[in-house]
């Protein structure tokens, strides 16, 4: 197995992964770490000094933002998917002999 810390834009760890296959050596945002390990969570990476053993842990109101602007770009991925639905639903119609 292989494990991953994941960073966000200010290299604080947000999320430990356990993955089967090893990501790409030069993927963005993700660290390898030797083990399962979420004392690195909130915890800062610096690749010259290693783990931060400040944490920091975002505030509720952080998070709620974080879980907003997730929800608007699912709502955004959705109305794109319906209105491919709705053209691929008019194609099929015009392709079947229908208006």
């Amino acid at each position: 197995m292989h494990y991953y810390a994941k960073l966000n834009e200010n290299n604080i760890c947000v999320e430990v992964l356990t993955r089967a296959r090893e990501l790409p050596k030069d993927l963005d945002g993700f660290i390898k770490i030797n083990d399962y390990n979420e004392t690195l969570l909130w915890r800062k990476y610096d690749s010259q000094t290693g783990w931060s053993q400040e944490r920091f842990e975002p505030s509720i109101e952080a998070e709620l933002q974080e879980k907003i602007r997730e929800l608007e770009q699912k709502t955004t991925k959705i109305e794109e998917l319906e209105g491919t639905i709705m053209e691929l639903t008019t194609i099929i119609a015009q392709l079947q002999g229908g208006n």
